[in-house]
């Protein structure tokens, strides 16, 4: 500590008796100094034109004029159907809805999610999980600048034998049912839509369980309507940060009749008749 004061008080007394200065080591200290600054600007900037490149080809800004968006979704994993028939998503809002062609209903009210019947959550357990998952999913583009929503780029990694553009998504602690979930995205370099995105469930698990068997998501068949592009196709493999995708598809959903609402038409307020289904 008194070597470095000695050292400063050097430079001053240096100058005082005007003695030569290096200017160029001046110049490189003030350079290493700020460099770290540098490129944390650097690295933002980066990463929310990395953000912003995907909003603009998805038509962020047309979503966000409509209430409510709705498609029907037939939803397989594991070889198991777990969802077909109507989903509503909030598209200003957290809120969703999902009613199975059978007349069952589950649903997300901003807060809490539902269930109409105890078969429904016998058949699907997670029922929380289900109604923020899969809208998630969907709106994951238009994601990308929320409140606590990290992003740091990462250069270009390897998905199906191609190098693409990738980043780094993670929350700020206290966002979310857990904020320890990531997700790696990767943005397709013509169209510059989001191609698909690696990810790991710690609902219901350890951070260090989940990332035992992380799971990427690709999407594919972008369909247009109202400004907006909509992914159609959704395919569901393992992952690897070095080898991308592995093996053939574990999940696979599909979605048709696309179409904006209005709050008219549809209710995030759960009847009174209705299950709360719990956190695990």
């Amino acid at each position: 500590m008194h070597k470095k004061l000695k050292a400063g008080c050097k430079v001053f007394n240096g100058l005082a008796k005007n003695k030569p200065v290096n200017l160029l080591r001046i110049f490189q200290y003030i350079f290493l100094m700020a460099l770290p600054a540098i490129l944390s600007v650097t690295s933002c900037s980066e990463a929310g034109s990395f953000a912003r490149s995907i909003e603009r080809a998805s038509g962020k800004d047309a979503y966000l004029q409509h209430d409510i968006f709705s498609a029907r979704i037939q939803l397989t994993f594991g070889g198991k159907e777990i969802i077909f028939g109507n989903m509503f998503i909030e598209t200003r809002g957290d809120r969703s809805r999902f009613e199975f062609d059978n007349g069952e209903v589950m649903l997300f009210d901003g807060k809490n999610a539902y269930a109409s019947s105890n078969e429904l959550i016998s058949r699907l357990p997670r029922i929380r999980f289900e109604v923020l998952t899969w809208p998630y999913f969907l709106e994951l583009p238009f994601k990308l600048n929320d409140p606590g929503v990290n992003l740091q780029t990462l250069g270009s990694k390897t998905m199906n034998g191609n190098l693409i553009p990738s980043a780094r998504l993670t929350f700020s602690a206290g966002v979310g049912d857990t904020s320890e979930d990531w997700y790696i995205l990767y943005r397709n370099p013509q169209s510059k839509l989001l191609q698909a995105a690696a990810y790991i469930v710690t609902y219901g698990q350890s951070v260090e369980d989940a990332q035992k068997e992380p799971h990427a998501i690709v999407y594919s068949k972008y369909r247009e309507i109202g400004n907006v592009q909509i992914a159609t196709e959704w395919n569901f493999h393992n992952w690897t940060l070095e080898d991308g995708i592995m093996g053939r598809a574990i999940g696979h959903a599909s979605l048709s009749q696309l179409k904006f609402v209005s709050y008219n038409s549809v209710s995030f307020i759960a009847p009174g008749e209705y299950i709360l289904a719990t956190l695990p």
